[in-house]
């Protein structure tokens, strides 16, 4: 029998501790600092989890180990700040700042802290998709490479960003003097919505170590979502809530005895969760544009379908083709929707004319996403009974996949 590995062990745990919590810790204290000592404060978030990772690995996780977090990293700033206060209105400040109890952790001060720092980083003064990037890492604790996976840009491009975008606001300050805008969000609630859906979709399909999915970020990516739709009244925001139920409502059959995903196909539609499918349905209605409809709202349609459908052989898949087509003409640079459109196009068109517009696909999608051409393709074959040209391709899709999840699949798939 294998022996348990506590020091592994305790690195998972430290590991899930840091995406859970560092944000929220990152946003308590900027509540309390000051959002003009960011820099610093992430750094003695870090250095608080570096530390309990040394202790902890020995020792074992104490009791309530997001308050030893908050308590550390707290500690860790007042000092940092104390030496480098030099002028003696900073030093009263750090002086005052020492002499008040440790933070304690309080759902509604974090709530707010959060909502506060969420509100500040779209007011940075950067492009778009620099805030997303800038936001994802200070909130939500996002790694540079799990940043280039969640965007789908090149790690070096996103570590590039960061040092960039940390030396624009260094420069630039004006941003430090505003306070969270809520009528600014309001305008920006396109931002908002990507941020908060690429830290779903990280926790959705998790390429972190060898876990398939991450509940906990798709979970905090919800809890924010629901802050803001508390602050503004919009139905983009009532869409990608919709969205979000919809796909948690399938959580509790998305994977196997192993821990691998399933296919929706494969999945058990009786575990589906009715409670939170009918909080998807309620967020859906209140969702319905008055115009053009939305790529969010065309998603949440589409997930809803999913929802619906009493068995996948049942699945409207004519209809559910035709709007993932209207969603790739609003988002002609998305390859990715496109490939969804053709997936769907197997199971109610399925002819060898589809894999010349999967091939023709293949050029317009990053090199570490093509193994999933190569994956659609096979299951087209093996949709058509052509078992030889479908293991042809499922080989050529593990030898170019490096996702440790989708490769275990593709590998039980060979074996069947």
């Amino acid at each position: 029998m294998k022996k348990a590995d506590p020091i592994g062990e305790s690195n998972k745990q430290v590991d899930h501790l840091f995406r859970e919590v560092s944000g929220k810790v990152v946003a308590v204290l900027t509540q309390k600092f000051g959002v003009h000592h960011i820099e610093l404060i992430m750094d003695a978030v870090q250095d608080a989890f570096e530390a309990g990772l040394i202790r902890w690995r020995y020792e074992g996780l104490p009791r309530v180990p997001e308050a030893w977090l908050m308590t550390v990293a707290h500690r860790k700033l007042l000092n940092q700040l104390r030496k480098e206060s030099h002028r003696p209105d900073m030093m009263a400040e750090v002086e005052t700042k020492m002499d008040e109890a440790a933070i304690e952790i309080d759902g509604s001060y974090i709530k707010d802290s959060q909502l506060r720092l969420l509100l500040a980083c779209v007011n940075l003064p950067l492009s778009r998709r620099d805030r997303i990037i800038t936001t994802l890492h200070i909130l939500c604790g996002f790694s540079p490479a799990e940043l280039a996976r969640a965007m789908g840009l090149h790690f070096e491009a996103v570590r590039k960003s960061l040092y960039r975008n940390k030396l624009k606001l260094a420069q630039d300050t004006t941003w430090i003097q505003k306070e969270a805008d809520v009528n600014f969000a309001v305008n920006q609630i396109p931002t908002l919505l990507e941020i908060l859906y690429a830290l779903f979709n990280e926790g959705y399909k998790s390429q972190q170590g060898d876990k398939s999915v991450d509940i906990s970020l798709c979970y905090e990516a919800l809890r924010l979502l629901k802050l803001v739709n508390e602050l503004v009244s919009d139905t983009e925001i009532q869409a990608l809530l919709a969205l979000f139920y919809f796909h948690l409502s399938r959580f509790p059959a998305r994977m196997d005895a192993e821990g691998d995903w399933l296919t929706l196909e494969e999945q058990d539609r009786n575990l589906w969760d009715e409670h939170l499918k009918g909080a998807g349905f309620h967020h859906l209605a209140l969702a319905k544009p008055t115009d053009t409809p939305t790529t969010w709202y065309l998603e949440a349609v589409i997930a809803s379908l999913h929802a619906a459908a009493p068995s996948f052989d049942l699945t409207p898949w004519k209809m559910i083709e035709q709007l993932y087509t209207k969603w790739h003409e609003a988002e002609a640079e998305n390859p990715m929707v496109r490939l969804q459109a053709l997936t769907a196009a197997i199971f109610h068109r399925a002819d060898l004319q589809l894999v010349n517009e999967l091939e023709a696909l293949r050029s317009t999608i990053e090199d570490s996403q093509k193994y999933m051409i190569d994956a659609t393709i096979a299951g087209l074959y093996e949709k058509l009974g052509y078992t030889e040209k479908r293991n042809q391709f499922l080989s050529q899709a593990i030898d170019q996949c490096y996702q440790n999840a989708d490769m275990r699949w593709l590998k039980k798939k060979m074996k069947q």
